[in-house]
């Protein structure tokens, strides 16, 4: 499989992996020094703290994600990766719905095995909080 293609499956089974609830397999993706920037939130600084924070994530909420490559870009071991995902999320508890809706760009780094890894991930939505508007 081709360099590109390896990280687009990378993208593709982590959002797998997230609306199936599968949190060992989502883990597997992260590098240790990975860093992940979503809105509303500090960073998530290493996989330590960023599985720390999702683990609770994974237990309370039922998610389905989606994940569309727009582009990707190979360069030795490191990779780039931007495109839109959406993310809708029902509490397992209340019952109440989040939805998200955006873009990603994510980092990814080539392991000695072949494997890619999460390297760094931003994502941002255009899904409005409440009472605020969304501009194109």
């Amino acid at each position: 499989m081709e360099a590109g293609e390896a990280v687009e499956q990378t993208l593709l089974s982590m959002a797998r992996a997230v609306s199936t609830g599968d949190f060992e397999t989502w883990r597997s993706f992260w590098h240790p020094n990975a860093r992940e920037f979503a809105p509303n939130t500090p960073p998530a600084v290493g996989r330590t703290n960023l599985l720390y924070r999702a683990e609770a994530w994974f237990e309370e909420w039922a998610h389905d994600m989606v994940i569309h490559c727009d582009e990707v870009h190979v360069a030795g071991s490191w990779a780039f990766a931007s495109g839109s995902l959406t993310l809708r999320s029902v509490s397992r508890r209340e019952k109440q719905a989040q939805l998200l809706a955006g873009q990603f760009l994510a980092v990814l780094t080539e392991q000695r095995d072949g494997r890619w890894l999460m390297y760094r991930y931003c994502y941002n939505s255009c899904v409005p909080l409440a009472g605020e508007r969304c501009s194109p």
